[in-house]
């Protein structure tokens, strides 16, 4: 028997990214929170703990600030583009991991009802808003960057993973969400 380790699970996303299976590595950077955020917020168990705890988790590592806030003179649109870039947050995150886990779509309506929200497979992400609050036409689009995402998930989890090499309670933690393998072909070995 053999186990995959996280770093087995981070390797399996890039392998997915480099053979464009997309749809496959997305998959698995939106589980990388729920793991990581178990073994980073140990208080926080039971149910209806899984979403506060991966909520914690994007906005702690994930989320940054909007690096062009304040480059842009203020403006309507400005300041509807730089309140909608404030609702990508845990809680948006969240309710993606959700929507493509569980209903197999990237609907994240019940959070930005108004939002035409995308994915992509081409590097970067796009967010525009066109128009001004409260006059037609007024859209917002977001563009999600699969490769973008999940590389960035994955840079995380390994840094975390490096920062808690020497902390035995966090390598206890890792140990306990293994997944146990018993196959001979085994492509991690």
């Amino acid at each position: 028997m053999r186990k995959l380790s996280v770093r087995d699970l981070v390797e399996d996303v890039r392998k997915s990214l480099a053979a464009k299976t997309y749809l496959s590595a997305l998959s698995l950077a939106l589980t990388l929170p729920d793991i990581m955020a178990q073994i980073e917020y140990p208080e926080l168990k039971g149910q209806g703990n899984v979403g506060n705890r991966y909520k914690r988790w994007i906005n702690e590592y994930y989320v940054s600030e909007n690096p062009n806030k304040g480059k842009h003179p203020e403006s309507e649109t400005t300041v509807a583009l730089e309140g909608l870039m404030d609702k990508f947050d845990g809680k948006f995150f969240y309710d993606l991991r959700c929507s493509f886990l569980h209903d197999g779509s990237n609907d994240v309506s019940k959070r930005i009802s108004d939002l035409n929200f995308e994915l992509s497979f081409d590097e970067g992400n796009s967010t525009t808003v066109w128009g001004y609050p409260g006059h037609q036409p007024y859209q917002k689009n977001h563009v999600l960057s699969v490769p973008t995402f999940c590389n960035r998930v994955c840079d995380i989890t390994e840094r975390l993973l490096d920062k808690w090499k020497d902390d035995p309670e966090k390598q206890e933690c890792l140990e306990k969400y293994e997944i146990k393998l018993s196959c001979i072909d085994n492509p991690h070995q």
